[in-house]
């Protein structure tokens, strides 16, 4: 049985003047204070961040996840994978 990490949230309400896909999301920091998820309560997903690029931690590698009951992700079917490549910092 895989070790489960134990993220922080911050729940984020929009203001109406704001036009976010959700107005009400929830971001998942670990204790790293680095972002390894964000929810969007609106939508049934999560989304997972990975990675980094030219040594700056940015989510190159999104996954969108279908969200579980429990604060959980369901892992199939995967909704949405990108994978960047050839990040440029300037």
């Amino acid at each position: 049985m895989p070790i489960r990490a134990t993220w922080h949230r911050l729940r984020v309400h929009s203001s109406p003047e704001i036009a976010p896909h959700s107005q009400v999301q929830d971001l998942f920091f670990g204790a790293d204070l680095l972002l390894r998820r964000h929810d969007c309560s609106v939508d049934v997903a999560a989304q997972r961040v990975y990675d980094e690029a030219g040594g700056i931690r940015f989510p190159t590698k999104p996954r969108a996840f279908l969200r579980g009951t429990d604060d959980g992700v369901v892992e199939y079917p995967l909704l949405v994978s990108i994978n960047l490549s050839s990040v440029l910092f300037m």
